[in-house]
């Protein structure tokens, strides 16, 4: 979770928010405006260009509401700022390529995925919340690879995407099977999912 401060492109003023996973980019406290909430697409130019902005704030306000707005012309630009030198300090990037949920963001979220050295713990979170959204056969696999470093609160949402998969995902499973057999709370979980993936095709 990061600390956004947003310029309203309304009235100007500024405003701090918390950016996580559940909440989404409010509405300006003195004008109420919210390009977001108001599907207003007349400053996705704008953002896109605040993206190479020298401030780093800026980039990562602009990040979060182009995913917000899924703005797909927004992942070239986004992907290019996927190094761990700029998602620490605009984390905004990994969580909008998630909300944008295009699949050209998964190889790359993959790569920083298996960075064990440079990452951070909180970022390595984020990165797998965004596959998780994406949902694709490879970038749940990926997540399956490193089930022993995500937080319990988390993994009923991986889970619930492996279900939503469907028959595909009983590869990604079977292999996990294997990867986690010293660990059995993990392993009756796999095995849950496994006979619900089954029951529904």
């Amino acid at each position: 979770m990061s600390k956004v401060t947003t310029t309203c492109g309304k009235c100007g003023a500024l405003y701090a928010w918390e950016n996580d996973p559940v909440q989404k980019m409010p509405a300006c406290p003195k004008c109420g405006y919210n390009p977001v909430k108001v599907g207003d697409t007349s400053d996705i130019e704008n953002l896109l260009k605040q993206l190479s902005s020298d401030d780093y704030v800026t980039r990562n306000n602009s990040a979060v509401a182009l995913g917000e707005l899924r703005e797909k012309s927004a992942v070239d630009p986004l992907l290019s700022m996927l190094t761990p030198e700029e998602i620490d300090v605009c984390p905004g990037v990994i969580n909008a390529l998630g909300e944008i949920g295009d699949t050209r963001a998964v190889k790359p979220l993959i790569e920083l995925l298996s960075d064990d050295i440079s990452i951070a713990p909180f970022v390595r979170e984020m990165v797998i919340l965004s596959l998780t959204k994406i949902g694709t056969e490879e970038s749940l696999g990926a997540i399956f690879n490193k089930l022993h470093v995500i937080l319990p609160i988390d993994l009923p949402d991986i889970m619930a995407a492996v279900v939503l998969l469907g028959k595909p995902a009983k590869r990604i499973l079977e292999k996990a099977q294997i990867y986690y057999k010293d660990n059995i709370k993990l392993l009756a979980e796999i095995e849950k999912i496994l006979q619900k993936i089954i029951q529904a095709n």
